[in-house]
């Protein structure tokens, strides 16, 4: 009886920790990838995405823009989901304009942030007041479209495409006239590249997953792909296409997280 006792204490231990813990314990994560043809100092860029509801909890929200900023980065990349797709969040999200790099905030779209994802024109309206916003905030958003980024002398395409499920995705109009510099690919969810021919030199990073939120060995990453959320449950990995890509875990607070704590993701170019 004592051990049935003991498992019960356990796994309401578990559930405590999963549900009040570790959804606001966040994990800064380093990644260093082979970027760039020539020796030289790293670029380097922090990562975040699925901010969401970040918004609702705001001193874990200021924390976690806090945290950003002390990375120093060079350049800082959001992956989407900015918002959680209720009526007008992009009243809530005045925040974003604290975020610091010496090179710029670049950012896409999400699924939440077409609000129904419904794959109609009428969600083109919700969207557009999210990129407005955030463009109001010094944040360049790009919507299939590409920019060229020159940190210090060293130079990359920055290749954003717009969310997959909300049927915005258009990887060849993104990456229409790059060159030959390497690319990164920033998209919401990796199935919006998984068929395409990126360039050899190219770094996809995403989120979307939130890595499962409950990460379990094997199963986490196979209802991760059932569900057409990406190829890849978190972390690095290699796409079916070939591209090398890092998914990151994501911001929001909200709901149960067991093994998959809110990320900040540094990575350093090479």
């Amino acid at each position: 009886m004592r051990y049935l006792w003991a498992a019960a204490a356990l796994l309401a231990a578990l559930f405590f920790y999963s549900l009040f813990i570790e959804p606001y314990s966040i994990e800064v994560t380093e990644n260093h990838f082979a970027f760039f043809d020539s020796a030289g100092s790293p670029v380097k860029a922090v990562f975040i995405s699925d901010t969401q509801s970040a918004y609702d909890h705001p001193e874990f929200f200021s924390r976690f823009i806090d945290t950003v900023n002390a990375q120093e980065p060079d350049v800082i990349f959001l992956g989407g989901d900015i918002v959680e797709g209720e009526a007008k969040a992009w009243e809530k999200i005045d925040d974003f304009a604290k975020l610091k790099a010496k090179h710029g905030v670049y950012a896409i779209l999400g699924n939440h942030d077409y609000q129904n994802w419904d794959c109609t024109e009428d969600d083109n309206e919700y969207a557009d007041k999210i990129g407005a916003k955030l463009e109001s905030m010094g944040i360049k958003v790009l919507r299939n479209q590409n920019e060229l980024i020159d940190i210090s002398g060293r130079a990359f395409t920055l290749i954003g495409v717009d969310d997959v499920w909300a049927c915005r995705s258009d990887y060849p109009k993104a990456a229409q006239g790059i060159g030959p510099e390497p690319s990164i690919v920033l998209v919401h969810n990796t199935m919006a590249v998984a068929n395409e021919k990126l360039p050899h030199n190219a770094l996809v990073l995403a989120g979307h997953t939130h890595c499962g939120q409950v990460d379990l060995p094997f199963i986490t990453d196979y209802l991760v792909k059932e569900a057409h959320s990406g190829e890849l449950n978190r972390g690095k990995g290699t796409l079916s296409n070939g591209a090398t890509a890092y998914v990151t875990c994501g911001a929001t607070p909200g709901g149960i997280r067991l093994f998959s704590r809110p990320e900040v993701s540094v990575l350093y170019l090479e």
